[in-house]
């Protein structure tokens, strides 16, 4: 195929590349000149520029440009079921411009600008633009593809706190009258009966026939969003090191490694210890992303892949897609080495901040499920292991029943 432009840039180039070779698998060149004879080979006029007989697209403009300025699109306009906005010409086989469409989804321009934050300073959800769920059609070259991945935020539900930290834990909850959870506090710590945050035989059992199962790892200092035990606690170390040595284990940075390089290092550092492994995964406690500081500093660490792009408070599709990607930093104006894996599903989303029941997250599963399946995208669940928790009598769990059943189903397809 080819794609004629008489304004080359780097956005364009991105954005083909991630449209025709990643997604869609065609071999694909962007030309500046039409060739007098191009025999069979199908040529798309990306310019305002008519061609005869050559199908138009004509550009609105956000691909030639290099800096980031305020651009609200228009409300989607539905044609055959799917949203499309940009539009720049009626007359033209293409009235919307699909390129600027897809680049302003996936660059995540929109949090480059001025925006509404919520109470962990980020990107309120609420005020996205509203795009539903995935737009490209079924390529063939690709499968199906489930990643489930396990984020620990805590090890220990009781374990492992020391002193202080124990003693605040029986006080607060003596004064709210959780008696149910200081009996259990006191059996645990007497070895009576097991840490109820220690399911990770039962995550690992449960995905023996699964693969690319990851795990996402805090060894953040404690702090006020940050309540792991010790990163120097040897059974935390034992595990974690175990863990690498059968899956893929990353870098769970803490909160405020956000504002601070430094303190990412520091973990970075940790984690690798512990594990001896080069840690090149991560996602970031609490979905913390702030564009485009938080990808510029894993790039320097030499993170190669990123588990963040979802919503914490919402289901579904960040960046308009459940496809691997670049980050382009719009700041710089250029595509990075850093692989962006989308995220549409996380337990917290479920039933803390919806506070859906099990039919209803069953529901809402099995749709987005479908939906990637049939573009043979990659759907990427988090989970986390203190979820698991009494497994057979949590209904949370029995949702996680339900997702692994659909993706099996799928997988085999």
């Amino acid at each position: 195929m080819l794609l004629f432009t008489n304004q080359p840039s780097e956005r364009l180039t991105y954005i083909a590349n991630f449209l025709f070779a990643e997604v869609a698998g065609i071999n694909y060149s962007i030309i500046t000149e039409i060739p007098d004879d191009f025999g069979d080979e199908i040529i798309l006029n990306y310019s305002a520029l008519p061609l005869d007989s050559i199908p138009q697209m004509v550009p609105h403009g956000l691909l030639n440009e290099c800096e980031v300025r305020e651009i609200i699109p228009e409300k989607p306009e539905f044609i055959g079921g799917l949203p499309f906005f940009f539009k720049t010409s009626e007359k033209a086989a293409f009235p919307h411009d699909i390129f600027s469409a897809a680049f302003y989804l996936l660059s995540r321009y929109e949090e480059y600008l001025p925006h509404k934050t919520d109470k962990y300073q980020r990107f309120d959800e609420q005020t996205a633009y509203a795009i539903p769920d995935v737009e490209f059609q079924p390529f063939q070259h690709k499968k199906f593809e489930f990643i489930p991945t396990i984020d620990i935020d805590s090890f220990y539900a009781h374990k492992g706190k020391g002193f202080w930290r124990t003693a605040a834990s029986f006080f607060i909850n003596l004064k709210k009258g959780n008696f149910e959870v200081l009996a259990e506090k006191v059996q645990v710590l007497l070895n009576l009966k097991p840490d109820p945050f220690q399911t990770f035989d039962l995550i690992e059992a449960l995905h023996t026939d699964i693969e690319n199962l990851h795990f996402f790892v805090s060894v953040a200092d404690f702090g006020k969003f940050d309540k792991n035990i010790s990163y120097k606690n040897k059974r935390f170390r034992d595990k974690m090191a175990a863990l690498a040595r059968n899956y893929s284990v990353g870098l769970h940075p803490g909160f405020e490694s956000n504002f601070n390089k430094k303190i990412l290092e520091t973990e970075l550092h940790r984690l690798s210890a512990i594990t001896n492994t080069a840690i090149s995964t991560s996602r970031q406690h609490y979905l913390k992303l702030s564009f485009p500081s938080t990808y510029r500093n894993l790039i320097e660490l030499g993170f190669k892949t990123d588990f963040t792009m979802g919503w914490s408070s919402a289901l579904g599709f960040r960046a308009g897609t459940c496809n691997k990607h670049l980050f382009f930093d719009l700041k710089e104006n250029k595509s990075t080495r850093l692989a962006v894996i989308p995220f549409q599903v996380m337990d917290v989303s479920l039933f803390e901040y919806l506070k859906l029941n099990r039919e209803q997250a069953n529901e809402r599963i099995t749709q987005i499920i479908a939906q990637i399946a049939n573009v043979n995208g990659i759907f990427v669940s988090i989970w986390h292991n203190e979820t698991f928790s009494e497994f057979n009598n949590s209904e949370k769990n029995k949702v996680y029943l339900h997702t692994l059943k659909l993706c099996r189903h799928w997988i085999k397809r």
